[in-house]
């Protein structure tokens, strides 16, 4: 479970990065909460 938790982490910390250019939150509705939460709208 852990693994699986750190994958998506590390998944959701590639993909902020990557759209680090955009003035606008990196993830919002329909993305996963931990995405929200940490790098998005929440």
């Amino acid at each position: 479970m852990v693994a699986r938790w750190w994958g998506l982490f590390k998944d959701v910390g590639t993909q902020a990065k990557a759209k680090s250019h955009i003035a606008a939150p990196a993830f919002g509705p329909g993305d996963y909460m931990l995405y929200r939460s940490h790098y998005g709208d929440l």
